[in-house]
């Protein structure tokens, strides 16, 4: 679903812009409890110098057809390796995804039929 990348583009972006804006970025691409996670994240990265780098590369794939309804399930392989996080004062990488990143996303879809991503499982036991 497209709104999966987008969630992803937000995510990359959401430090460079005013903490004013953040909320409203999110409320595009997610609902709670990922909204509360992304914008709780945000302020714990800027309060303690850190950045977001690189970018997520989606690879999705389907586990069962949406069939009209208002929630659906979907799988992305994908390749977190060139993303991670960065002290910004030294830019120096604290972290560093993985190249097969077996990720669960449930989205709901809303009144004003936007599909916006609700919860998002990393099945770090489940290859993919």
């Amino acid at each position: 679903m497209q709104v999966w990348g987008e969630y992803w583009r937000i995510h990359q972006t959401l430090l460079d812009m005013p903490a004013t804006e953040r909320a409203d970025a999110v409320d595009a691409v997610a609902v709670d409890p990922t909204r509360k996670q992304t914008l709780d994240e945000a302020t714990t990265f800027e309060q303690g110098g850190l950045a977001f780098y690189g970018q997520v590369v989606n690879h999705p794939y389907w586990s069962a057809p949406i069939a009209g309804k208002d929630v659906a399930v979907m799988g992305d392989c994908m390749d977190s390796s060139g993303y991670g996080t960065l002290v910004v004062k030294t830019n120096t990488k604290r972290t560093v995804g993985v190249a097969k990143n077996n990720t669960r996303v449930t989205l709901a879809r809303g009144e004003d039929g936007s599909w916006r991503v609700k919860t998002i499982e990393y099945l770090v036991d489940t290859p993919c």
